[in-house]
């Protein structure tokens, strides 16, 4: 019989092929070393490290393109989009510092960055005939431009010396984040009948839902980055759990508004886990 485990391994391993994403966290820490390296000098840091992951996410898209129309490895095209999402949000959180220093030149490279998201995206989409229909679509961008937005105000608010909104800069954006994903809720109560025919052979929840799980995961994180880069500036900051709630509250409601009109242990478990949501209300700094 073998080895049933190392076996499962394998087949994991050729079916799923993380090693796109591995290789993805590896670059952009390749290239955040690499921006570095030019010390004190914002600027070209600022500028290497978002034309780096430009090109990266664009090589990305093209590798994606190809494997899709023709090669039709749909397996390998599942990571490497999931790579080009990676990328996307990667573009919106190397330039928290620079935005404070030089406001404008950042806030043009960020916005670069969005409309490359967005075109990147529809890219992908026309060119593989993929359906991604208008709540998914809308909900996804509108969380593409929360990333984005975020350090443009925020610096702003930096610079004008609005230092009150700068420290709820955080919550705010978690607050952003899940109104974002609660949109997906009258898509999720379709389920699988709104993506039907989707022009992959993927189902329902894995598309288009995986490229959420991922925006909600790095956004969670990203909460925290931004309090430690534009909230109480000058004083030592603290993970706060409540920056995860409004998120995880909106993903708990899309995992009862999956279930439609039924009662499943999929919502029992969603609504007896709402409770411990409460253990993230505490605040171990001041706002």
């Amino acid at each position: 019989m073998g080895h049933p485990p190392l076996g499962s391994l394998g087949r994991f391993l050729y079916t799923q092929n993380p090693f796109y994403l591995i290789s993805c966290f590896l670059m952009i820490y390749g290239l955040q070393l690499g921006a570095a390296s030019y010390g004190g000098d914002f600027f070209f840091r600022s500028v290497f490290l978002t034309f780096s992951l430009v090109a990266y996410t664009a090589l990305m898209v093209v590798t994606a393109i190809g494997v899709i129309r023709l090669g039709k490895v749909w397996q390998d095209a599942r990571s490497i989009l999931l790579v080009v999402v990676i990328g996307q949000i990667a573009l919106s959180v190397g330039l928290d510092e620079y935005c404070v220093i030089d406001w404008n030149m950042a806030s043009g490279m960020l916005m670069f960055g969005a409309v490359f998201s967005i075109a990147a995206t529809e890219l992908i989409l026309r060119a593989c005939r993929m359906r991604f229909p208008s709540w998914y679509r809308i909900s996804f961008y509108l969380l593409l431009l929360c990333f984005f937005a975020a350090p443009i105000a925020l610096g702003y608010a930096v610079r004008e010396n609005h230092l009150r909104l700068a420290n709820w800069g955080a919550p705010l954006f978690s607050t952003a984040i899940a109104g974002g994903l609660l949109l997906l809720a009258p898509a999720v109560r379709r389920g699988a009948a709104l993506v039907q025919d989707n022009g992959t052979p993927w189902d329902w929840p894995l598309y288009p839902l995986s490229a959420f799980v991922i925006l909600a995961v790095v956004a969670m994180i990203r909460a925290h980055a931004i309090w430690m880069s534009f909230g109480f500036l000058g004083m030592p900051v603290q993970f706060e759990p409540f920056l995860l709630m409004p998120i995880a509250l909106a993903g708990l409601v899309l995992v009862v508004e999956s279930d439609g009109t039924k009662t499943t242990g999929r919502t029992h478990g969603a609504m007896g886990f709402a409770p411990a949501l409460l253990a993230c209300s505490f605040s171990r700094q001041g706002m």
